[in-house]
């Protein structure tokens, strides 16, 4: 099959979209009040180095995404067995995504609407977009994002007179101990998700470009992240946040500008439908990604629709209520993402490295692309 290759613009877009996810609805860290927005940067912080070490061994196999890395490294066996969590894995943080989003729709738009029928929607559109192939889901994110940007502005402009500088005094009250903790939540989701984005970018037109891609992603979504959060508790306060499942939802309901901008919160119902539903797709497609590895399978495709009907299943019986949910993503999901997210690529650099030293470091020419 012809390699897929997306522009610089193009990986960055897939990436700030990946990120925002629903976590630009959900927010993160308001759990320690005031001081959230502290801990935002602080998991900004932690998560960097595991950045790198995607980074670094996605330039040193270009051409090789994380399921043929890890084969490279790993050997075989032990490559397709971790190969095989991680496509379990990339398949629960799809499903998570359809469930958020669900509990969006019955909480703030149709109560009455079945699970399955946001379920089916958002499934549906997910394996669309796995059909059309990688090179159309970066081009279209690359406009899609524009549209964000304009509608996150447009929104939240009017907010600035809204804002109370009194509502994150004190700053650092409780010391950093609270801060630090909290920013667990937040480096486990978003920031430290980005061993997923291995298996989905690894084909830029300027291979030289991947660190920069990547470095760029993550800081601009970092940012409108932090900024939103920031907003979130300078419009509601750190407690009254706390208490929101969706506080940017809640912030964004507040705007008022006499008669004529009204229920912006609008807004917000579109960018979560196309975060959530990129972020969906490209968890997905590492899924593909990860079968096609397993089963020695060319196309991805063929799976998209198996894929997206599974996630959709996970989705509806994976809790049983909205309060487990929340419960194993603000509690458990940190410690649980643990050895996806910081042991394994951990291991899988040092491995590397000491078969770099040592000599034994596999020489795999890069595949020519077939037109």
């Amino acid at each position: 099959m012809r390699k897929e290759i997306i522009s610089d613009g193009q990986a960055i877009s897939l990436m700030i979209l990946f990120y925002l996810g629903t976590t630009i609805t959900t927010g993160t860290s308001l759990g320690i009040g005031n001081n959230g927005w502290i801990s935002i940067g602080l998991a900004m912080l932690e998560a960097l180095p595991f950045l790198f070490i995607c980074v670094r061994l996605l330039s040193a196999f270009p051409g090789k995404n994380l399921f043929d890395i890890l084969e490279l490294l790993l050997g075989k066996t032990l490559g397709k067995l971790v190969t095989l969590l991680y496509t379990i894995y990339a398949l629960q943080l799809g499903s998570f995504i359809l469930r958020i989003f669900s509990m969006f729709v019955h909480s703030v738009a149709l109560p009455e609407t079945p699970d399955f029928v946001t379920y089916i929607m958002m499934g549906a559109l997910a394996a669309w977009i796995l059909r059309a192939g990688l090179e159309v889901m970066a081009r279209t994110a690359k406009f899609l994002l524009i549209v964000i940007i304009i509608v996150l502005m447009a929104a939240n402009l009017p907010s600035i007179g809204l804002l109370n500088i009194e509502y994150i005094k004190p700053v650092l009250g409780d010391g950093w101990a609270p801060v630090i903790k909290a920013s667990f939540s937040s480096f486990a989701i978003p920031f430290s998700q980005s061993i997923i984005l291995m298996g989905v970018v690894f084909m830029l037109e300027k291979k030289e470009n991947i660190g920069r891609s990547y470095l760029k992603g993550y800081l601009a979504a970092g940012l409108v992240i932090l900024l939103l959060g920031l907003r979130n508790i300078l419009m509601l306060g750190g407690n009254y946040g706390s208490l929101q499942y969706f506080p940017s939802y809640t912030a964004i309901s507040r705007i008022r500008v006499g008669r004529f901008i009204q229920r912006v919160e609008g807004a917000v119902d579109i960018i979560l439908l196309t975060t959530a539903l990129f972020k969906t797709s490209i968890n997905l497609l590492a899924t593909t990604k990860g079968i096609c590895s397993l089963f020695n399978h060319q196309d991805y495709r063929v799976f998209a629709l198996p894929v997206a009907i599974l996630a959709m299943v996970l989705a509806d019986i994976s809790f049983g209520s909205t309060m487990q949910f929340a419960y194993f993503t603000d509690i458990l999901y940190p410690f649980y993402a643990l050895p996806f997210q910081v042991f394994i690529p951990v291991l899988l650099f040092l491995v590397y490295i000491i078969r770099k030293r040592t000599g034994r470091l596999p020489v795999i020419p890069v595949e020519e692309d077939e037109s």
